[in-house]
Parts: structure tokens; sequence; C-alpha cells
């Protein structure tokens, strides 16, 4: 996919979520008043069931509108569909923030979110979108110099490093949420729902610890850093290239 579509499809697929955030509320009480007349105490539980199944359907849409384009991005570029996982990884590390903000209180109590934070990983899943925007389209067949394969090397250990940090984070967030809609459908689910409440994979990322907290608490300095550089090697080597042709 070339870059002006990409852009395109991402803000697209950035609209309709931020749209949808917003209106989301007004939905609900769309299908409350829709459902007929109810007693005061059934009105909380029919805005329960309604957020607790539409909300997840909602962000999986959203999650499919990003990642389509993203996995044509970096088919078109090149790249490893690595960092089509990694973008998930932070993509769905934020799923508590994007299911509880503007969702109905009732619906977030019941999934166990209690305070709305925002997740820095989504920070890097829209500065990930950034990265790739900005490479060029034409892809110049070159041996790379060593600055940029320096560069494309931390870039892609701290990608490794985050996928696998925030992996229990997704397993967490996303699997009390997702649990009442499959509940719903008639799918067991307390094994995911147990599994999501439990340290295992906490307990298996303790690995990491034996990177310096130093580098550790500077990583995402290094990604940055390291992406701009892989931007401006990309951009300068296609000037170069293309210069002879005009």
């Amino acid at each position: 996919m070339r870059r002006k579509s990409f852009i395109i499809r991402t803000l697209i697929s950035f609209t309709v979520l931020v749209l949808g955030t917003f209106a989301f509320p007004f939905l609900i009480k769309l299908v409350v008043s829709l459902t007929g007349p109810h007693a005061r105490d059934t009105v909380g539980a029919v805005a329960l069931v309604t957020a607790s199944l539409l909300k997840p359907l909602f962000l999986l849409v959203v999650f499919c509108l990003f990642l389509v384009p993203i996995g044509k991005r970096l088919r078109g570029l090149d790249m490893n569909f690595g960092w089509l996982l990694f973008a998930f990884m932070c993509l769905a590390a934020g799923w508590e923030f994007l299911f509880s903000i503007g969702n109905f209180w009732g619906a977030n109590f019941s999934a166990g979110i209690l305070t709305l934070r925002y997740p820095h990983s989504l920070t890097f899943f829209f500065g990930f979108i950034l990265f790739i925007a900005a490479l060029p389209d034409k892809k110049v067949r070159r041996s790379p110099e060593m600055s940029e394969k320096v560069a494309w090397i931390l870039a892609g250990i701290c990608a490794v490093y985050y996928a696998i940090l925030l992996a229990p984070f997704v397993v967490k967030a996303i699997g009390p949420t997702i649990a009442v809609p499959l509940a719903f459908l008639g799918l067991k689910v307390s094994a995911l729902y147990e599994f999501s409440k439990s340290t295992t994979l906490f307990d298996a990322i303790q690995f990491l610890k034996f990177i310096p907290s130093v580098i550790r608490s500077n990583l995402y300095w290094i990604f940055g850093l390291a992406c701009c550089v892989i931007v401006v090697m990309e951009h300068r080597a296609v000037r170069q290239y293309s210069a002879p042709e005009a």
C-alpha cells in the first residue's frame, strides 16, 4: 500500500474510533429506549448487557480497520510481518482504556476496570503508524549503511522487548471484557477468565529484568531515535538513487 492510501485509511480508522467512542453513550441510551419501557431497577441491567456486548465488538472492528492497512503497508515496504505483531500488541495493551472510555460505568466495573489511565502502549502504536507512514514508497535495492543497520537492529530489539512485555497486559485486559460476548454466544469462558486473572504470564516475563533498568527506562527514546534515523536514511537513499534519473 502506498503512503497516501495508508494515511487516508489510517485517518478513517482513527475517525471511526473517536466518533464511535463519543457516540457510544448515546447508542446505549438508544438501545435501552428501543427495547421498550423498563422498570427503574432494570434499566441499569439492560445498559450493562448492551455495553458489555457491543463495546468489545466495536473495538474488534476498529482493530481490523487499523491492522489491515498496517499489514498492507508493511508488505509494500518489504518489512517483516513481525512488526504487525508488535503493532497489535501495542494496540491491544490499550484495550482496557479503549473499552472503558465513553462506556457505561457498570460495564467497566463488571470487567474490573476501576480507574481510567492512558496506556503508553497507544503512544507506541500511533508512533509506529507515523514511522511507517513517513517511510518513502520507493524501495531502493541497496546495501544499507552501518548506521541504518544499527538503527534497524535497535528498533527491532525494542519491538521484541515490548511485544513480550505487553503480552500479559493484553491477556489481562482482553480476557474479562471478551468473556461476556463469548458467554452470550454459549461458549465456556471460565478458563479464559481465570487465565486472564492469573499471574502466570507476568511470572514468565521476569527474565526481562536481566536488562539493566537504566536501559529499560530509556527504550522509548532508543526506539524513537532509531526510527527517525531509518526514515532519514531511507529518504536520503531515494534522493541519491533517483537524482541520475532526473
